[in-house]
Protein backbone atom coordinates (compact mmCIF):
# COMPACT_ATOMS: atom_id res chain seq x y z
CA UNK A 1 0.00 0.00 0.00
CA UNK A 2 1.22 3.24 -0.76
CA UNK A 3 1.74 5.75 2.01
CA UNK A 4 1.20 9.77 1.27
CA UNK A 5 2.49 12.29 2.87
CA UNK A 6 -0.01 14.26 5.76
CA UNK A 7 0.17 18.02 6.87
CA UNK A 8 -2.00 19.52 9.22
CA UNK A 9 -4.58 22.13 8.32
CA UNK A 10 -2.75 25.50 10.57
CA UNK A 11 0.70 23.86 9.16
CA UNK A 12 -0.30 24.34 5.22
CA UNK A 13 -1.90 27.77 5.88
CA UNK A 14 1.09 29.22 8.52
CA UNK A 15 3.49 27.64 4.95
CA UNK A 16 0.87 29.56 2.46
CA UNK A 17 1.34 33.09 4.26
CA UNK A 18 4.85 33.04 4.16
CA UNK A 19 5.28 32.69 -0.09
CA UNK A 20 4.56 36.33 0.10
CA UNK A 21 2.09 35.90 -3.01
CA UNK A 22 0.18 38.64 -4.23
CA UNK A 23 -3.41 37.97 -3.25
CA UNK A 24 -4.82 38.91 -6.52
CA UNK A 25 -3.00 35.85 -8.58
CA UNK A 26 -4.81 32.49 -9.38
CA UNK A 27 -2.07 30.44 -7.90
CA UNK A 28 -2.98 32.20 -4.58
CA UNK A 29 -6.50 31.08 -4.62
CA UNK A 30 -5.48 27.68 -5.88
CA UNK A 31 -3.52 27.61 -2.50
CA UNK A 32 -6.14 28.95 -0.64
CA UNK A 33 -8.96 26.50 -2.01
CA UNK A 34 -6.53 23.91 -0.72
CA UNK A 35 -6.27 24.81 2.98
CA UNK A 36 -9.92 25.83 2.75
CA UNK A 37 -11.78 23.62 1.10
CA UNK A 38 -9.16 20.73 0.76
CA UNK A 39 -9.50 20.77 -3.36
CA UNK A 40 -6.87 18.07 -4.58
CA UNK A 41 -7.11 18.45 -8.61
CA UNK A 42 -6.68 21.90 -10.56
CA UNK A 43 -6.71 22.56 -13.68
CA UNK A 44 -3.57 24.56 -14.34
CA UNK A 45 -4.01 24.97 -18.21
CA UNK A 46 -7.19 27.05 -19.65
CA UNK A 47 -7.93 29.07 -22.41
CA UNK A 48 -9.03 32.89 -21.86
CA UNK A 49 -10.94 34.74 -24.08
CA UNK A 50 -14.65 34.67 -25.77
CA UNK A 51 -13.87 34.10 -29.63
CA UNK A 52 -10.85 32.10 -31.36
CA UNK A 53 -9.41 35.22 -32.54
CA UNK A 54 -9.35 37.03 -29.21
CA UNK A 55 -8.33 33.73 -26.84
CA UNK A 56 -4.78 32.06 -25.62
CA UNK A 57 -3.63 29.54 -23.31
CA UNK A 58 -3.00 30.72 -19.43
CA UNK A 59 -0.11 28.29 -18.68
CA UNK A 60 0.37 28.21 -14.92
CA UNK A 61 2.02 24.79 -14.71
CA UNK A 62 4.79 25.24 -13.80
CA UNK A 63 4.54 28.34 -11.18
CA UNK A 64 1.64 26.52 -9.34
CA UNK A 65 4.42 22.98 -9.41
CA UNK A 66 7.14 25.76 -7.94
CA UNK A 67 4.64 26.86 -5.19
CA UNK A 68 3.82 23.08 -3.99
CA UNK A 69 7.24 22.12 -4.09
CA UNK A 70 7.91 25.01 -2.01
CA UNK A 71 5.85 24.46 0.74
CA UNK A 72 6.37 20.65 0.90
CA UNK A 73 3.57 18.83 -1.21
CA UNK A 74 3.72 15.92 -3.15
CA UNK A 75 1.89 16.23 -6.58
CA UNK A 76 1.61 14.33 -9.97
CA UNK A 77 0.25 16.06 -13.46
CA UNK A 78 -1.84 13.84 -15.97
CA UNK A 79 -3.39 14.28 -19.35
CA UNK A 80 -6.91 13.90 -19.22
CA UNK A 81 -6.97 14.97 -23.04
CA UNK A 82 -8.27 12.10 -25.42
CA UNK A 83 -5.81 13.31 -28.11
CA UNK A 84 -3.30 14.69 -25.22
CA UNK A 85 -3.84 18.35 -25.74
CA UNK A 86 -2.23 21.06 -23.37
CA UNK A 87 -5.49 21.58 -21.86
CA UNK A 88 -5.85 18.74 -20.67
CA UNK A 89 -3.05 19.24 -17.95
CA UNK A 90 -4.21 18.40 -14.55
CA UNK A 91 -2.41 18.47 -11.24
CA UNK A 92 -3.34 16.10 -8.36
CA UNK A 93 -2.76 16.48 -5.14
CA UNK A 94 -0.95 13.37 -3.00
CA UNK A 95 -0.40 15.05 0.36
CA UNK A 96 -3.51 14.32 2.83
CA UNK A 97 -4.72 17.61 4.71
CA UNK A 98 -5.91 16.34 8.28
Amino acid sequence: MKTYKTISQENLAKKVLNLNLNKNTIIYQWMVSIVNDGCMKFNTVYSSGRYWKTSKLMDYNNAFKMALSSIGMKYREDNLAPKGGRTGVHIFITTKIK
